[in-house]
């Protein structure tokens, strides 16, 4: 007995329906066809389906690290936020790979790098954070101011 279809309403960006378009499936033609075959795809080959799809390849190699996150009755931000979010600065950047504008290429990741370094900073400064090693984090956000104040001292004088 067929299984019953479920409808669903699905807005996207111009951007996000150009990459859906661009992506190649045997006998999937349509946006549902599409869809229905990045269900059903085996993760093994997100890496073969061209353009847009980097991320895919990025997150395969982090699964067996938020799999065991998820698994254990411990929790650590950093670990979740670096699952998260390195697949998708990863997938941008291979994505980028191509761009000539280096500046724009440049930019973008570096905005969004600096994000993730601005949500890892955040994670401790939760009322509990969830950090493994309380300690190092201190020691490592130490660290990394000596560099910032440097740093911005150097940029200021040029």
């Amino acid at each position: 007995m067929p299984s019953r279809s479920i409808s669903l309403s699905v807005r996207l960006t111009q951007e996000e329906s150009e990459r859906l378009a661009r992506l190649n499936f045997p006998d999937a033609k349509t946006p549902s066809d599409k869809i229905r075959a990045l269900i059903a795809a085996p993760e093994s080959s997100f890496a073969s389906l061209g353009d847009g799809t980097h991320t895919f390849a990025a997150r395969k190699l982090v699964k067996p690290a938020s799999d065991m996150l998820d698994q254990s009755d411990r929790q650590s931000d950093v670990l979740r936020l670096l699952t998260d979010r390195l697949p998708l600065l990863l997938g941008e950047l291979a994505g980028k790979a191509g761009d000539t504008d280096l500046k724009e290429a440049e930019a973008a990741i570096t905005e969004d790098f600096f994000e993730l370094i601005e949500l890892v900073l955040q994670a401790g400064l939760r009322r509990n954070p969830r950090l493994q090693n309380p300690e190092l984090f201190k020691e490592l956000v130490d660290d990394m101011r000596s560099s910032t104040d440097l740093l911005r001292t150097r940029l200021n004088s040029k």
